[in-house]
């Protein structure tokens, strides 16, 4: 290259035929991508779903026995305590 010449930058431009490919991998990258996170979602809905079918009853459960054993203290025992209670009944 001589002085006087000026040096054009080259871009590079991928070839007509290579450019399909590049749009198949995007979509089918895309396409598991998206499958995958669906997937994901769908077992962390599933296992929320569980929890909630699982620990719903027990709170219900546990409220309702902390309820009645406090009725039971409150009607059973004359100073309305816990340890009176048990005295008189052991």
């Amino acid at each position: 290259m001589s002085r006087t010449q000026t040096r054009v930058p080259s871009t590079h431009i991928s070839p007509p035929h290579t450019r399909p490919q590049y749009t198949r991998s995007g979509y089918l990258f895309t396409y598991y991508n998206d499958k995958l996170t669906e997937e994901r979602k769908a077992r962390i809905e599933r296992c929320s779903a569980q929890v909630r079918d699982l620990y719903g009853p027990l709170l219900a459960t546990v409220n309702a026995t902390r309820a009645a054993y406090a009725a039971m203290v409150r009607l059973a025992s004359p100073d309305y305590t816990t340890g009176r209670f048990g005295g008189i009944i052991f």
